[in-house]
């Protein structure tokens, strides 16, 4: 049955048993959580949160555990070469091409480093004859079907449903968005079963949600800063309903481009200004 036809998912669903796989495909590691969820933890995200697991074992030749695996893929073998067992003498291979699957991410990333990022991604986009999509595609294939991740799949029963979760940048555009879910339908993800989450939400909602020292109450507002390795966003939110801690989230996300070779003192600052002008 194809996506198209199957019957829609709904992820909220507290009567069911299911799994659920988180993939965090970031560009220059990826990392995968998951949760074996059961209907006696009702709607409580805190003793959910507990049953959280993060895989690590990556099927590596060093048999090395970690809870990341690089984000890189080489075409010299068949099936591909993948995460830590790639070398930098194995060719053709490509890292970095999750940036290929934004439009305008070249101009979202500022800086000499960045414009090596994007020099090294093309290479490896020319050098393997895919599109970054086709890369993603293969990439999360071997993820899905390798190491731990795939042990854990394979133990599903029949009466598990299984979910993805696959995080995607604050600022992704649509067509970023779209290439991504073609990704991982590519992969095998059917679409009715998959979620995308906005990296800086998904922190929002861990924080506020599942969060043990955590307490708001209805309206109050936070800030969540997400420092990643090519640019800084902050994130603006909002307690609509305590009880469940349902999260407004502001629709403008704050690009401080500090990979722009802005002095790292300059981050209290910005926060400092970002929290005048959201008037928090």
């Amino acid at each position: 049955m194809d996506s198209s036809s199957a019957p829609s998912y709904n992820a909220f669903d507290t009567t069911s048993r299911r799994l659920v796989v988180a993939i965090d495909f970031g560009v220059t590691f990826t990392r995968v959580a998951y949760l074996f969820y059961v209907p006696q933890f009702g709607n409580q995200p805190y003793r959910i949160s507990q049953e959280i697991s993060l895989v690590r074992r990556w099927n590596n030749l060093n048999n090395d555990t970690d809870d990341k695996t690089p984000s890189i893929i080489a075409y010299h073998t068949q099936p591909p070469t993948w995460g830590a067992n790639v070398s930098p003498t194995d060719h053709p291979q490509a890292k970095y091409f999750k940036l290929g699957l934004e439009p305008k991410a070249q101009e979202q990333y500022k800086g000499s480093l960045a414009r090596m990022t994007f020099d090294e991604a093309r290479r490896g986009t020319r050098a393997a004859n895919k599109q970054p999509e086709d890369l993603m595609a293969d990439y999360l294939a071997l993820l899905l079907q390798h190491g731990e991740t795939s042990e854990i799949l394979g133990d599903i029963s029949n009466n598990h449903q299984v979910h993805y979760v696959i995080t995607v940048p604050a600022l992704w555009s649509d067509l970023a968005i779209e290439r991504t879910k073609l990704a991982a339908a590519r992969a095998g993800i059917p679409l009715n079963q998959l979620q995308l989450i906005r990296e800086p939400e998904a922190a929002a909602l861990y924080c506020t949600i599942m969060g043990p020292d955590v307490y708001f109450q209805p309206n109050e507002k936070f800030m969540v800063c997400d420092a990643g390795g090519g640019r800084v966003v902050i994130l603006h939110s909002n307690i609509s309903h305590c009880r469940t801690l349902l999260l407004t989230v502001c629709a403008t996300f704050l690009n401080l481009g500090l990979n722009s070779g802005l002095p790292v003192p300059v981050l209290p600052a910005a926060l400092f200004f970002s929290m005048k002008a959201l008037r928090i």
